[in-house]
């Protein structure tokens, strides 16, 4: 089916099942985004543990950048904030 006869098909049906099938097709996509979401949580603890990445503050990763060091062979991807210490 091509998007244009998906398009005619939804344009078909009265306009409270257009709308339950908005209200659906939106709830599906969050859903979909939490689980990507969740990937990439459970991917980025992944690399914590494999010693991929390292936590810091926002300044501990400026500080380094500008000392020239970069990320020492870290992905940048895998830098994860650290949560500060509020006691």
């Amino acid at each position: 089916m091509t998007f244009h006869e998906a398009l005619e098909a939804v344009e078909s049906l009265p306009d409270y099942q257009q709308e339950d099938l908005i209200e659906l097709i939106r709830k599906r996509r969050l859903e979909r985004r939490r689980e990507a979401l969740l990937e990439d949580i459970k991917e980025a603890q992944s690399e914590y543990e494999r010693g991929e990445c390292r936590a810091g503050t926002v300044e501990d990763l400026m500080k380094e950048i500008d000392e020239g060091e970069g990320l020492s062979g870290v992905r940048s991807v895998g830098w994860r904030p650290r949560k500060e210490n509020t006691v």
